[in-house]
């Protein structure tokens, strides 16, 4: 059988976002990430562009992602540098699942590798040699 046709109103009312609470433990608590809405998407795509050489896509991917109770972003790029310091392997996780949530595939992924220091989706987070 086949589905019934959407009104405006039904499309609009539908909650079709995924989302998923990550645990770090390392931060003593979770972290709630979001798939962007087709707004945000656009606006992360022009940021990554404008951002470029500046700040990596990993610190911005979090910006849009991570967010509150009420969906409300919990980042904003003014917190980068406070990311910065903050422990890689967490971000990566972070980030991966930040990814996996907005779809993005692994042609997707290693151009913005190349292009703006995204980490590898393959990259396996490993402790720092002791020097």
């Amino acid at each position: 059988m086949s589905q019934p046709l959407l009104s405006a109103a039904a499309i609009k009312a539908a909650v079709d976002r995924k989302e998923e609470t990550v645990e770090v433990p390392e931060w003593g608590g979770s972290v709630r990430l979001v798939q962007m809405t087709a707004a945000e998407s656009g606006e992360f795509s022009k940021e990554l562009k404008t951002l470029a050489g500046e700040e990596s896509g990993m610190f911005l991917m979090l910006v849009y992602s991570a967010r509150n109770e009420q969906g409300e972003r919990i980042l904003t790029i003014e917190d980068v540098p406070a990311l910065k310091e903050k422990n890689i392997n967490v971000l990566i996780r972070l980030q991966r699942k930040a990814l996996e949530l907005n779809s993005w595939g692994r042609e997707g992924l290693e151009k913005l590798k190349n292009d703006l220091g995204v980490a590898r989706i393959d990259a396996t987070p490993s402790p720092s040699p002791v020097a």
